[in-house]
């Protein structure tokens, strides 16, 4: 990516996280990101890229089944959101970062997007029936745990104007929940990446917006599905491009 303005950026040497510079942007994306000729158009892109962009992750072992709800939504302005939750303190892995509802797979699940919506119901409440699946994707290993978690896109019905207040959230789980607009996520000044000793050379991306930091595997699979919804807004190449602060 070539920045016409030098803007400044963000290095964090613990996190080894490297920053870009970029123009500020400002998307009008609307609900039609919701609608069923871009569910279908999304959804084909979707399960060819998600195979192609498992790749570097395909040596790894697992031993675990998970799935995890991507669950997309209105808010209250009308603006196309994607929902995520802080991991609570009583959790045994993982206190306090930013994820997907979603969880281990039971035996008596039908299926790996049943894993994700009974997870779902039991984290935040939403109601089986109040999520409008779109569909399964190739799973993706998560570093560290060897667990295989299958992504499922989906989009959630709001029952009124601010679907934060329908929330039943389940505290031994979840610290609390939050709203990410589209918009904020397509802007390169929200972009960054990270890399890991485990797949050598791979740039996970990252995103960091009014301070929350998205990254890991949730960071890889909202990148990922962002590259389906939004390819006129988003960059799925950014990775490649950005400036890193030596």
């Amino acid at each position: 990516m070539i920045c016409r303005q030098f803007l400044r950026c963000c290095w964090s040497r613990s996190q080894r996280v490297r920053g870009i510079c970029s123009t500020s942007h400002r998307y009008n994306i609307d609900a039609s990101v919701f609608s069923a000729s871009n569910r279908q158009r999304c959804m084909n892109y979707l399960r060819n890229y998600a195979k192609e962009y498992s790749e570097p992750f395909r040596a790894l072992q697992t031993n675990r089944n998970a799935a995890v709800l991507l669950p997309f939504c209105l808010g209250d302005s009308g603006k196309p959101m994607v929902l995520l939750t802080v991991r609570s303190s009583n959790v045994f892995r993982y206190r306090g970062l930013i994820c997907f509802p979603g969880g281990i797979a039971d035996p008596e699940d039908r299926d790996m997007i049943h894993t994700a919506l009974r997870e779902t119901h039991e984290e935040l409440g939403i109601a089986e029936n109040d999520i409008d699946v779109w569909g399964s994707l190739h799973p993706f290993p998560s570093l560290g745990t060897r667990i295989l978690v299958t992504p499922v896109i989906g989009v959630v019905k709001t029952r009124s104007p601010d679907i934060l207040k329908d929330l039943r959230i389940n505290k031994e789980e979840v610290e609390r929940a939050f709203l990410l607009s589209l918009e904020s996520l397509c802007d390169p000044k929200t972009w960054r990446y990270t890399m890991y000793s485990e797949v050598k050379g791979y740039r996970s991306p990252v995103f960091i917006v009014d301070g929350l930091k998205v990254w890991g595997l949730t960071g890889r699979l909202l990148h990922l599905a962002l590259t389906g919804l939004l390819p006129e807004h988003y960059d799925r190449n950014y990775t490649k491009n950005v400036l890193k602060v030596p």
